[in-house]
């Protein structure tokens, strides 16, 4: 009868193993037999072994689990067969997902033990094809030779080379050859591994290849042996991460283009400002910047100018305040300044600011239409925490940009000034508005460019004041959120979309649903059972929702949010990084939060026709893709940077360049339109 293959049989009882053996024989099989794991290991690298059919107990003290690792390691070619006397599948699950290729019961029947052999060498011979291709694929671009055998080699107790394979001296060169002797850190961990008997495993820099070995021996054995793999290209990805992961530390506290702060680190130096003058019983400023007319100069004169002058103007700032202080790039065109100690006549300290920052603008030919509208408040006398510091120096930059030619406003003035916000949106009107169904649902679509579809939707709320027209977000939520108006506001939008995307769905439209969750709402009593509960009374599916989560201060970094996104994780829901690369959002979220999907902000898509801005945004969708994540842009408008995108692999696009927010009924006319366009 024709040799069928070899097999090793690793079993501990003599019986059992004589009774496999006789019955593979008699098939044909040619049958070799391993006392312990080690001499198993040692007959692999010296015999072409396919198949092993291993014991998940022998004696010695590792399990087969143990030998089913090391042995796959390195040697990824044999198969092994792991016996499972008990047929328990919790057994078998763990044997498969460690590498095994099948499970054996153990039984005496002849033509079940034929069946699982044969069945074994037949997967092994598909493997084999498949490497193989991968390896005739790939080959010109590594330069390597796909082989069948791993580097191996034998030791005595000095550190002498006893034995070294063809593989090991290819990969190695001549310096591993026998009667040589191994370098002082080897000879470490080969005296280590004989005293302790504990496996050791060891990088080595062969000829253009890393190699790692797993050096061994046994109790009964004056060798030590050391089994190795090529690491090679696990190094060079090694590599690459690191790289990334330190351009991600670089990014996570500082604005690429300007050099400042980005929001957050802004964050964090504030709330550190704030904790230290509450406890020094001192005052601090927070003053933030707008440069009027940039935008100007970015459209007349092009991104580069526009990106020259910014980094002039920010360069400056770093020259006149103090090293206790911090300048962040707030905005496109804002700088926020954290001024800490200001005193009793903090506009003093304004008025010097914006007088050296006209006189540099001055001697730029460029930037000699720029003005600035500056707002400011003050810690403890505006504000008592560092939220609502941001929020009353904001109102008064609002007030500030009303005037001509630039000024400064402090928020102690708008006690008289009463900006439009106060005098007219309050929570009582807010609430009118929600009882009277004056907030609407709005619908952006989002397009795969590479399926041409529509595939989802984001979810936007408007006021539509029947005095003032459409009322922006911006005004109504934070309105919504500090007078606990928000629960109620979100439950009835919510009710409201599921109903309208399951008229879609009924349509034949199956899109998902993409919203925004306030972060009032993740600090409710049982938020995800009650979300979760909400879904199913209206029967509506979460994998057809997308969360999406931003956020511009340090809550997202405590740990009620973060086990409150985990527990949305758990629960099955999708997770978004909304507004990615601005305020709060750095590329280490992404590493700690269990995010599905990166939604890529504006302001990097606008700065893509820039060789920095390209840069920046080619990191940001490289490390995405490392991490499995499903990438939108926001904010596309126009072909040429849509085309940047698709070569850089981001196919889901959002923006005004397909379609602005919709009402639902012209949304339902949009993607019958694109369907038909398209098809």
């Amino acid at each position: 009868m024709r040799n069928q293959g070899n097999i090793l049989i690793f079993h501990d009882k003599a019986d059992i193993k004589f009774s496999y053996a006789n019955t593979l024989n008699v098939l044909g099989y040619n049958i070799f037999e391993a006392k312990d794991s080690e001499s198993a290991l040692s007959l692999i690298s010296e015999i072409e072994i396919p198949i092993v059919l291993c014991d998940q107990i022998y004696k010695e003290r590792n399990n087969g689990v143990d030998f089913l690792n090391r042995a796959k390691s390195v040697f990824p070619e044999t198969c092994i067969i792991m016996v499972n006397h008990n047929s328990d599948p919790d057994i078998a699950d763990e044997y498969m997902r460690s590498g095994a290729i099948n499970c054996y019961n153990g039984t005496s029947e002849t033509d079940y033990l034929s069946e699982i052999v044969a069945r074994s060498f037949k997967r092994r011979d598909e493997l084999l094809k498949e490497k193989f291709q991968r390896e005739n694929s790939t080959k010109d671009q590594t330069g390597s030779q796909p082989g069948n055998l791993n580097p191996v080699l034998k030791f005595d107790a000095e550190g002498n080379i006893l034995y070294a394979n063809a593989v090991a001296i290819s990969l190695l060169g001549d310096e591993w050859l026998a009667g040589n002797k191994v370098d002082v850190r080897l000879r470490e961990h080969i005296e280590d591994t004989r005293t302790t008997g504990l496996h050791r495993f060891v990088e080595v820099e062969g000829i253009n290849r890393t190699l790692s070995f797993v050096i061994s021996t046994t109790a009964e054995s004056e060798f030590v042996y050391a089994y190795g793999h090529d690491i090679t290209e696990q190094k060079r990805s090694e590599i690459e991460l690191s790289f990334l992961r330190n351009q991600t530390e670089k990014l996570a506290l500082y604005d690429r283009l300007t050099g400042l702060a980005n929001r957050f680190y802004f964050d964090e130096r504030l709330n550190a400002a704030v904790m230290n003058a509450q406890r020094n019983d001192e005052k601090l400023g927070l003053l933030i910047v707008e440069f009027d007319n940039l935008k100007e100069i970015n459209g007349n004169l092009g991104y580069k100018i526009g990106d020259e002058v910014l980094q002039g103007l920010s360069n400056h700032l770093l020259s006149i305040t103090r090293d206790i202080d911090t300048c962040c790039r707030w905005s496109g065109d804002e700088i926020a300044i954290v001024l800490n100690t200001v005193g009793n006549r903090p506009r003093n300290v304004y008025e010097r600011i914006r007088e050296s920052l006209n006189e540099h603008i001055v001697k730029n030919e460029y930037a000699r239409n720029i003005t600035l509208s500056m707002g400011a408040a003050i810690y403890p006398d505006d504000a008592d925490n560092q939220e609502m510091l941001i929020h009353s120096a904001n109102l008064a930059l609002h007030e500030a940009k009303g005037k001509i030619g630039g000024s400064i406003i402090e928020y102690s003035e708008l006690e008289n000034i009463k900006p439009i916000y106060q005098r007219q949106f309050t929570s009582g009107n807010l609430l009118n508005a929600i009882q009277n169904d004056e907030i609407e649902v709005f619908y952006q679509p989002i397009v795969d460019n590479s399926l041409h579809t529509v595939i989802a939707v984001e979810a936007l709320a408007r006021w539509n004041h029947p005095e003032h027209g459409f009322i922006s977000p911006s005004v109504f939520i934070p309105i919504a959120e500090q007078s606990d108006l928000i629960s109620v506001l979100s439950l009835k939008l919510f009710k409201k979309l599921i109903e309208d995307i399951k008229n879609l769905h009924d349509q034949g439209f199956k899109i998902d649903l993409s919203f925004n969750i306030s972060r009032r709402q993740f600090g409710e009593l049982n938020f995800v059972e009650k979300f979760n509960q909400t879904l199913i009374d209206h029967s509506f599916s979460k994998d057809q929702l997308i969360i999406e989560v931003t956020e511009t201060s340090n809550y997202w970094n405590s740990s009620v949010a973060r086990e409150q996104l985990q527990a949305l994780a758990e629960a099955g829901f999708n997770l978004a990084a909304d507004d990615f690369g601005v305020g709060y959002s750095s590329l280490l979220q992404l590493y700690e939060m269990p995010f599905n999907e990166l939604k890529i902000d504006r302001a990097f898509v606008n700065n893509i026709d820039s060789e920095k801005g390209l840069s920046m945004l080619e990191s940001i969708v490289s490390m995405a893709k490392k991490l499995d994540m499903t990438i939108v842009a926001e904010g596309v408008e126009d072909e040429e940077k849509e085309a940047v995108l698709y070569r850089l692999g981001v196919y889901l696009i959002q923006g005004y360049l397909y379609s602005q927010p919709l009402p639902i009924d012209q949304l339902t006319d949009y993607i019958r339109g694109f369907s038909q366009r398209n098809s």
